[in-house]
């Protein structure tokens, strides 16, 4: 079995590209697919690294510019001890490594679709009824989880300026004066 992501509209010299390809070809991944898909879902034993690895990302491009990650498990085999729901709930791991995956590697107020395969030697059985050797997911879009940082207020004299959180600041409204740009920080001031 052979597992591979392409990266879609990444910049190949970008930083962000660098942290993403190193979480998806880090051992911390490789072990979770071992145990949640490999060993877990698809109920394999020991296997050697002919029969099973990590082929390293490629890159890819889109029209549309926007960024994505397609991942594909091939090579898997319809065996007895493989009933056709284990195809389904390895799709369902993969999907959920590779989402945490991109997730924290995602720079802030990015996008990226997410799209998981599993390519089997036979046809099997999916959720909705239709027979295919092809067990993929609905393309999800993950969005960065990471916090805003918090907005901060100044009180006290000029001299001493010390940030507190907006909420923590008690200034009357008649006092307040806002500043506002598109994609600019909102800046609020007290005349004195």
């Amino acid at each position: 079995m052979k597992l591979k992501a392409v990266l879609i509209n990444f910049d190949p010299h970008a930083s962000e590209t660098d942290a993403l390809l190193e979480a998806l070809h880090s051992a911390a991944l490789l072990e979770s697919v071992e145990d949640r898909v490999i060993r877990g879902a698809l109920r394999s034993s020991e296997m050697g690294p002919a029969e099973w690895y990590l082929q390293e990302c490629d890159m890819g491009r889109h029209p549309s510019g926007k960024r994505g990650v397609e991942v594909r498990l091939t090579g898997v085999s319809k065996t007895w001890k493989r009933s056709d729901a284990d195809f389904t709930s390895a799709r369902e791991e993969l999907l959920d490594i590779y989402r945490k995956a991109i997730e924290k590697n995602l720079s802030a107020r990015r996008e990226c679709q997410l799209f998981v395969a599993v390519m089997v030697d036979a046809p099997v059985q999916l959720e909705n009824g239709i027979s295919s050797p092809i067990v993929e997911s609905a393309a999800p879009w993950i969005k960065d989880k990471k916090k805003p940082r918090p907005s901060t207020a100044y009180s006290g004299p000029r001299s001493n300026l010390v940030p507190q959180p907006f909420d923590k600041v008690v200034v009357p409204k008649t006092f307040l004066y806002q500043i506002s740009k598109p994609n600019c920080v909102i800046f609020y001031f007290k005349l004195v």
